[in-house]
């Protein structure tokens, strides 16, 4: 009988053990909340670090964008569409959004207008016009 509860005991305490450890991975890879501002800019020409040409026949060609920033670092933004991120190619830009990896999921995208910045798109904005069940 001693035996029985000492080996429920040690498996409880393995159990709790696992348990915190997935607890704490799970924290760790959690989204960071972030405002970025840099350029949006092609992602074949960053990625290869090839000279981006701001014209339509070259922003054409591009699949996609990504927001470069100061340091040369780049981020995806999955949740944009091409089209909005086309039309604001080799801008200066605020995204602000969860941060995970490479990518950030943005909740609004602002364009450099002089010294301030004018919000373009919005996902709280876009959910009520187009999800209105999820509120």
């Amino acid at each position: 009988m001693k035996k029985s509860n000492a080996n429920n005991l040690y498996r409880l305490t393995i159990l709790s053990i696992v348990t915190i450890f997935i607890l704490i991975s799970f924290q760790s890879a959690a989204a960071e909340k972030v405002a970025l501002e840099g350029i949006l800019r092609g992602a074949i020409c960053t990625h290869y670090k090839l000279g981006c040409k701001n014209d339509d026949a070259h922003i054409d060609m591009e699949n996609d964008f990504v927001l470069v920033i100061a340091d040369g670092s780049y981020y995806f933004l999955p949740n944009l569409s091409r089209t909005v991120k086309a039309r604001h190619a080799n801008e200066a830009v605020r995204v602000k959004g969860d941060k995970e990896n490479m990518e950030i999921w943005v909740s609004t995208l602002e364009v450099k207008d002089g010294n301030t910045y004018k919000t373009v798109w919005d996902w709280e904005v876009r959910k009520k016009l187009y999800y209105p069940d999820t509120e």
